[in-house]
């Protein structure tokens, strides 16, 4: 694997997709951030076995192949470096980076243990205004059950029915509810509940664009597709797929 990319881009990138590692004794890779590079397309890729986290980034694959590194490390030495080119090969099995007068080797990991992001169906997806869907989290969140006694209402509730989306979360004690517009694309009425780690992890994301991107914050939208017991949102170049809660929602009307 030998790639070139742009140090802001990288440092953006693994920002992002750092936060979807886990700590897990029995699977110590989880720990570490996948790196893809093929047919210029370089993608970084974490998971937690719940929430999958995946970063498409811009840039120049000179040899292709898959190599992973500690989330940690990698993403704190990146941040170090000067905003120029960013060269990673890896060989060995250490990611050697080069920037500038800068250069290192990062001890790492073969790709062939790390876990396959379980695959979701575009095919058929809604579509909402990122500002709106983020301001309509916000609004919801903050009431989630934050007790596993009934797993149901340790997530928000998503309601798709006639073109609006309609965003439930309640505790026993608080009730939140709050509705967008969507586009639905090939899709019928759907009703699922969506973890609150995952909405959390969606507003981190959806605020890395916050005056960054004022083309993204005014025209940007987030795509949603469900597939079995998975749903994936597309933002940007990002997309993030996550497990759904199984479980009846209650009668909160």
């Amino acid at each position: 694997m030998k790639l070139i990319s742009v140090q802001e881009n990288l440092k953006k990138g693994l920002l992002i997709v750092s936060h979807g590692t886990g700590k897990n004794i029995n699977l110590p890779i989880l720990n570490n951030i996948l790196i893809k590079a093929h047919q210029n397309t370089i993608e970084l890729i974490s998971t937690n076995l719940e929430i999958g986290i995946i970063n498409k980034l811009r840039g120049k694959v000179e040899e292709d192949g898959e190599f992973t590194v500690d989330a940690k490390i990698i993403t704190e030495y990146v941040n170090l470096l000067p905003s120029e080119n960013v060269l990673m090969e890896e060989t060995d099995g250490e990611l050697k980076i080069e920037c500038d007068n800068y250069k290192t080797k990062i001890k790492g990991e073969s790709a062939k243990e790390f876990p396959l992001i379980p695959s979701v169906s575009q095919d058929n997806y809604y579509s909402c205004n990122a500002v709106d869907f983020k301001k309509a989290l916000n609004s919801v969140v903050f009431a989630v059950s934050n007790s596993e006694n009934r797993i149901e209402l340790s997530g928000v509730f998503f309601n798709f029915e006639d073109n609006k989306l309609i965003l439930v979360s309640t505790d026993s004690y608080r009730l939140a509810e709050k509705s967008i517009s969507v586009n639905a694309h090939n899709f019928n009425d759907q009703k699922l509940i969506v973890p609150a780690r995952t909405v959390q992890e969606l507003l981190r994301i959806l605020s890395n664009y916050n005056n960054e991107d004022l083309d993204f914050e005014q025209k940007g939208e987030v795509k949603i597709a469900i597939s079995d017991n998975q749903i994936l949102f597309i933002i940007d170049s990002v997309e993030l797929v996550s497990r759904l809660i199984n479980g009846q929602y209650p009668d909160y009307k």
